[in-house]
């Protein structure tokens, strides 16, 4: 790729989870990589300071859950690419660069992201949650870049015309799947690495991970057949275990041998379980509302 080729056309929609600090944070990360922002979030979490940012071009004031929240950004944006990125993620110095490796990538192409680190100066829950979110795309594990099948919903960019128009919902497996299911491909790419830097306490519970692990269970649901969806939530017995080996990739190298964060990743990998263990047998139920 020529060191002249032009940056993808993309703006940032960022989704206001933590507020305050993390969020200036995050947007001066945005600014540095020549992105601008539109924030989505409640009320009480944009402060007019935020407003003023130099990334921010647009504000959407909105309570309702995250998918909800991604989707009403998504329908502001009017770029070719468009960056869906929570407000605990901060983008690395490299994303300047990233931009016209995105740029570059084939037509087919309709996502992208970067491996993840999670900062070892986050409080144990934080770190656990980090780890059991984005241990799987830890930085380590992608040298360089791949096609892939999966990618972590901290900060994905997507071709806006592959997500379609007028979608109420945007559910990283859902839409990644029927990515994948209409033919487009997607990409890990090393420059676009982001940083796990600040979490939201709501977030960090085994209440939330259930409800997170339930959603997920009740989307296997509608693509299993029942003998499958048994066997299934039968594997849910051993799935702490093997979500433990995944989030422990991405372990900062100072919290390998706390044993506070080995307990939170335990709490919060059994509430993934639990609920993906009722949602392959129950269905979605009221979890989507938990999810803020």
């Amino acid at each position: 790729m020529s060191a002249s080729a032009a940056p993808a056309d993309c703006c940032a929609v960022v989704v206001v989870l933590a507020g305050g600090e993390s969020l200036l944070q995050c947007l001066d990360s945005v600014a540095s990589a020549g992105l601008s922002a539109i924030l989505v979030g409640p009320s009480e979490q944009i402060e007019e300071g935020r407003l003023r940012h130099a990334a921010v071009t647009g504000r959407i004031l909105s309570a309702a859950n995250v998918p909800r929240r991604r989707a009403l950004g998504v329908a502001r944006a009017r770029t070719e690419w468009v960056v869906l990125l929570e407000d605990t993620g901060r983008l690395d110095a490299s994303w300047r660069s990233a931009l016209r490796e995105l740029a570059a990538l084939p037509a087919s192409a309709a996502a992208a992201a970067g491996p993840v680190s999670v900062c070892n100066r986050l409080e144990p829950r934080g770190i656990a949650l980090g780890c059991v979110e984005y241990g799987e795309f830890a930085a380590a594990r992608f040298p360089e870049a791949a096609r892939v099948t999966r990618l972590h919903g901290l900060c994905t960019a997507y071709r806006r015309r592959a997500l379609g128009h007028g979608a109420e919902l945007l559910i990283d497996t859902e839409v990644q799947g029927s990515l994948l299911a209409a033919g487009h491909s997607m990409h890990l790419i090393p420059a676009l690495h982001v940083r796990f830097g600040a979490f939201d306490p709501r977030a960090a519970t085994f209440a939330s991970r259930r409800a997170h692990g339930r959603i997920y269970g009740s989307i296997q649901r509608t693509r299993l057949s029942p003998a499958r969806r048994c066997i299934a939530a039968l594997l849910c017995a051993v799935l702490p275990a093997l979500l433990l080996v995944r989030a422990a990739r991405g372990l900062p190298r100072q919290s390998r041998a706390a044993f506070t964060i080995w307990y939170r990743l335990l709490e919060l990998t059994s509430g993934w379980a639990a609920g993906e263990f009722t949602g392959l047998l129950a269905g979605r139920g009221r979890a989507l509302e938990a999810w803020r």
